[in-house]
């Protein structure tokens, strides 16, 4: 509760026009949803805030009670779209093994159309490059956490390459990954730095 409140007061910081959580909000089986994601509420943004899930929220032992607290302070996106401002904001959920096929199929049914400048949130960027592809204008992922220290860092590193961090442009579409604010599993890093992305579109 008292790294989520400051993770609200640097958020709040910015001004920000919308704000993102592309998953692992939480970690490990057991946590105090409500009181734990309460200050999230707390976020202010002209257009709210979007969360789509990633890997470590499948985790939880109550998939229920979690969704039913992360609803009440954020608008979850799972392979859903959303128009916001003239703009498409897409959320893909995490699937650990999928097709380009099946994973475009997604695309497809999630509403995303080529004729809106749009920004989808994937959580594992290791899919990014088929939005790119497919004409998606900017893509956020989190997932790698870059690694939190080496040598697991470096074998993060091997298999993300460039999406393990940072801005990849493709067909002049754009990709962010970032290393995230908290930590998984070991609360610990070395050698990475926790983030809030801010992203200024003009």
């Amino acid at each position: 509760e008292k790294f989520m409140s400051k993770f609200v007061r640097l958020i709040n910081a910015q001004k920000p026009d919308l704000v993102l959580l592309p998953g692992d909000i939480i970690d490990g089986p057991v946590f105090p949803y409500e009181k734990g994601l309460a200050p999230l509420g707390d976020i202010n943004s002209t257009f709210g805030v979007l969360f789509t899930p990633g890997n470590h929220e499948g985790y939880s032992n109550d998939q229920k009670k979690f969704y039913s607290a992360i609803s009440d302070v954020t608008t979850v996106l799972i392979d859903k779209t959303l128009d916001i401002n003239n703009t498409q904001i897409v959320g893909l959920d995490y699937r650990a093994q999928e097709t380009e096929e099946q994973f475009l199929a997604r695309l497809k049914l999630s509403g995303f159309t080529e004729d809106m400048p749009s920004i989808a949130m994937l959580h594992d960027p290791k899919n990014s490059h088929f939005l790119q592809d497919a004409g998606v204008t900017l893509t956020v992922s989190g997932h790698t956490h870059c690694g939190q220290f080496w040598p697991v860092s470096s074998i993060v590193k091997s298999m993300y390459k460039e999406y393990t961090h940072g801005v990849v442009e493709k067909n002049g579409n754009f990709h962010i990954t970032t290393c995230g604010a908290g930590t998984a599993m070991s609360p610990v890093r070395i050698g990475t730095t926790p983030e809030i992305v801010v992203i200024k579109i003009k």
